[in-house]
């Protein structure tokens, strides 16, 4: 469902807006995205990226200071994370997003975090993604904490009847 999607890339884009929207009285801020839009994991950047534009244009709306989005694909690899936050980062972005993978987060967070550049990540479970250094925030539970609280109610499916549980 589209709240699904785009609920956990609204809180990424609220918390970039609170810590940076007041750099300028007016105008525009560029927050930068690095994500998987092609390759084997292209669905997750895909659907990330789209939530986090849905969360900009509904914020845009009302703001005087714009939020503008800039994404760079990392294709899914860790071998193209560091690049595309050194790209971002030299684009002048105050902030990044991403990525949606563990792996890949932490390749990229080094470099967010030797540019000073704040960095959320949306679905990057691993624990150690927020142990690179104090700019480094997720948007999510990582792996241990799920496992330490299961869902307190997960559907029983009766014999003959289908059941799903949402994210």
């Amino acid at each position: 469902s589209p709240v699904a999607i785009s609920s956990t890339p609204r809180f990424a884009v609220l918390l970039v807006v609170c810590m940076f929207g007041n750099v300028q009285a007016e105008g525009e801020v560029s927050v930068g995205a690095y994500l998987s839009m092609t390759g084997a994991s292209a669905t997750f950047g895909v659907s990330a990226q789209q939530g986090i534009q849905l969360a900009i244009d509904q914020y845009n709306a009302k703001a005087k200071v714009k939020v503008k989005l800039e994404t760079v694909d990392t294709q899914g690899k860790q071998s193209e994370a560091a690049a595309a936050v050194t790209r971002l980062a030299d684009h002048g972005v105050v902030a990044v997003i991403g990525e949606v993978a563990s792996s890949v987060s932490l390749a990229g967070a080094p470099i967010a975090q030797q540019r000073g550049l704040p960095m959320i990540t949306p679905a990057a479970t691993h624990p150690k993604v927020t142990d690179v250094g104090d700019l480094i925030f997720r948007a999510c539970q990582t792996d241990d904490a799920q496992a330490k609280d299961p869902p307190r109610r997960a559907p029983t499916p009766a014999i003959g009847r289908r059941a799903s549980l949402g994210h």
